[in-house]
């Protein structure tokens, strides 16, 4: 009884990391990225782009940088689902894709934020 009681607590704790949504694929969301977000937020990730231009501003955010790159995976999901700023949601990329993007962004090079101007 005492091993089953044992168990059973070690599953409580055990199982929400079994359930907790596999990370996704780096190299499919390269290609998702290219297809679906590159047009805006540039293949570098930088957001300085001509169609990002024609937005206004603000510009997009670089995924490069640590503003960015501190968010988690539930917070950018949410941008790319609901929109923000002058990002309208995305309702042409599921779950899967969401993921495989935000494991692609995490692989892009971190910049070092500018130098205050003199």
């Amino acid at each position: 009884m005492k091993s089953l009681i044992a168990s059973a607590v070690l599953l409580m704790f055990v199982s929400p990391a079994l359930m907790a949504a596999p990370a996704g694929d780096a190299t499919v969301g390269k290609d998702v990225y290219t297809k679906r977000c590159a047009i805006c937020h540039g293949d570098d990730g930088s957001g300085d782009t001509p169609m990002a231009a024609a937005f206004g501003p603000p510009p997009p955010p670089d995924f490069r940088s640590k503003t960015v790159q501190s968010m988690t995976d539930a917070q950018i999901t949410n941008v790319v689902k609901n929109g923000k700023d002058r990002m309208p949601k995305q309702t042409a990329v599921n779950d899967d894709d969401i993921a495989n993007i935000i494991a692609y962004i995490r692989t892009l090079p971190k910049v070092k934020p500018m130098a205050p101007a003199k």
